[in-house]
């Protein structure tokens, strides 16, 4: 008898139990389906911060449920991702935050493709781009990096500049850097259309640069990324037959402003292997002597910041140093010749002799020094 009731039991509270998930079934059915339709009904208007925080909420607290995840990514269509992009001013307010959430919780765990809105535009302006490529598709309405950058404000790119690190508080009047510089990795790539010109009056190099010195790890790496990037598509401008000389000037003096800075010069070394390509791109025939000076020029910094960042830190410099005597040999070719004629060049030259010349390796510290 008390194995019977102990079966009973067991029985009630497996159909408790079983009730009570589908109870909680039918009211995730209900809460997201009132979360869609308020949506997808705002397709003309803007969302309200009610509705972007419950949807924030909703995705973060039902990201482990597998039924819930099927729903939200099944339902994550066109026509709902760009009711919310088009509700994003990309500005640091408390709805702009919650909507960043929403697109980056969407992406990363619920998988949802958001390249079916993408380039991304944002804002009340988009509203209407994005109802042209639901008509049309992408293919017959393109939207080109200088219509996005257009997109940006330039006084309010500026106060961005300055003030984005300074301050964690809601505010109108400073973008969000962390989706502008996704945006900028998105249409920056060699051969991309992006006017460079364009690029840096809206402010967006400057924002770049300041973002390399953020205090959030992932803001510098984007910031790095964005950088390379573009300097690798001012390369591809520059070694380009249909480049003139005030469109090299504007870029050489980007390369200078990048590899003045002692972090960005490493980075610039190692990853786009910038000496190398001023190595291959002084020996063109058809650059002026002040242009190759200029790369020269530029070619000192780098090796003497890359010698600096060496000497502080505990790696070996072998293989940067080899590197960069490889490529002084081109360089230094150039800079015989020219030296001729040109005493700017036999600076140049000596520069390069006294870095290559000097250690690389980090400084020893003395027995008496008293590590703190």
């Amino acid at each position: 008898m008390g194995e019977k009731r102990r079966k009973i039991v067991n029985d009630e509270a497996f159909m408790v139990k079983r009730k009570a998930e589908e109870a909680d079934i039918v009211d995730q059915d209900r809460v997201w389906k009132n979360i869609y339709n308020s949506i997808i009904n705002s397709s003309t208007t803007e969302l309200t911060e009610d509705e972007t925080t419950e949807l924030a909420k909703s995705l973060r607290e039902n990201q482990n449920d597998a039924t819930w995840k099927s729903k939200v990514k099944q339902a994550a269509n066109f026509q709902f991702l760009s009711t919310l992009i088009t509700s994003y001013s990309a500005c640091r307010t408390s709805k702009d935050y919650a909507i960043y959430e929403c697109l980056d919780i969407l992406e990363r765990i619920y998988e949802v493709d958001l390249s079916v809105i993408q380039p991304l535009v944002w804002g009340d302006r988009s509203r209407k781009t994005y109802e042209m490529r639901r008509q049309f598709g992408t293919s017959l309405y393109r939207t080109g990096p200088d219509d996005i950058i257009s997109y940006l404000d330039g006084e309010r790119m500026w106060r961005t500049v300055k003030n984005h690190s300074r301050s964690d508080r809601f505010t109108q009047d400073t973008y969000d850097v962390r989706f502008l510089l996704r945006v900028f990795a998105q249409i920056i790539h060699p051969g991309s259309e992006l006017s460079c010109r364009i690029f840096v009056e809206f402010n967006c190099l400057s924002l770049v640069f300041s973002c390399t010195s953020a205090k959030e790890t992932s803001t510098r790496k984007l910031a790095y990324l964005v950088l390379q990037k573009y300097l690798s598509l001012l390369q591809s401008l520059f070694a380009s037959c249909l480049s003139d000389q005030t469109c090299r000037r504007l870029i050489l003096a980007t390369f200078k402003a990048a590899v003045l800075m002692l972090s960005v010069a490493h980075d610039l070394f190692h990853r786009i292997n910038l000496h190398g390509w001023i190595a291959a791109v002084i020996c063109n025939s058809h650059l002026s002597k002040w242009e190759q000076n200029y790369l020269a020029q530029i070619f000192c910094i780098l090796i003497s910041n890359e010698r600096e960042f060496n000497r502080r830190k505990v790696s070996d410099p072998t293989v940067a140093l080899c590197s960069a005597k490889i490529a002084a040999r081109a360089v230094s070719g150039i800079l015989k010749q020219l030296g001729e004629t040109e005493d700017i060049s036999k600076q140049h030259l000596l520069t390069i002799e006294e870095v290559l010349g000097r250690k690389w390796r980090m400084k020893k510290r003395k027995k008496n020094e008293i590590s703190l």
